[in-house]
């Protein structure tokens, strides 16, 4: 199911950070991984970055095929994707997947072994001198074969890059923070109840 989501609101912090509260119903080698010196007078504004971000969150939430989400990813440079955590944990954790291709894989992968639900994200965090945005997520998860859900916090942090003449960013390398744990647990059926985080305080609240 396909649904479309809404912004509840967007507010500026003295530190640039945003407070926008993404919401759905239930649904379903870069070689250089440091930005170099910048030329401040040609850098995307704060508000470029925030949408190329909220764009590719909203893209993920809304259970957009692989081929979709990788359309938020650089042409010009060879992108990377990176789920933090040990590789016996899952076969798509601990991995660096090099390249458009390879972030394809890690999409469909995801989507063969993992469903979710009321995913939302919230607590963007801009850096225009890194072209830096992080932000908190908060979704139900379910692990196909086995059908255990556990309720997960996560944090994703993109880094990006111009493309183009026109003022476009593009995400060159992707990292995500998760409950591997509970993952790990749910894929061997071990997971007692309906285990995570609960979405107050340490998720995006109110929702």
């Amino acid at each position: 199911m396909r649904l479309t989501p809404s912004i509840a609101y967007v507010r500026p912090h003295p530190y640039h950070i945003i407070d926008y509260h993404h919401h759905t119903a239930a649904i379903n080698r870069s070689p250089q991984l440091c930005n170099p010196a910048m030329d401040r007078t040609h850098a995307p504004s704060r508000e470029t970055l925030l949408t190329a971000a909220i764009s590719l969150c909203t893209d993920f939430s809304s259970g957009c095929p692989p081929e979709v989400l990788l359309t938020h990813f650089a042409h010009e440079v060879s992108p990377i994707a990176i789920e933090h955590g040990l590789k016996s944990l899952a076969p798509f954790l601990g991995r660096h997947f090099f390249g458009r291709s390879e972030i394809q894989k890690y999409f469909e992968v995801l989507q063969k072994l993992l469903t979710f639900e009321k995913m939302f994200f919230c607590e963007y965090i801009v850096d225009i001198d890194t072209m830096k945005v992080s932000c908190k997520g908060h979704a139900t998860f379910v692990w196909r074969e086995t059908d255990q859900s556990w309720d997960e916090v996560f944090t994703y942090t993109l880094d990006f890059v111009r493309e183009g003449d026109a003022d476009e960013v593009k995400v060159r390398r992707y990292q995500v923070w998760a409950d591997t744990g509970a993952a790990w647990l749910a894929s061997r059926g071990e997971l007692k109840g309906k285990n995570g985080e609960d979405a107050g305080e340490e998720g995006c609240g109110g929702h």
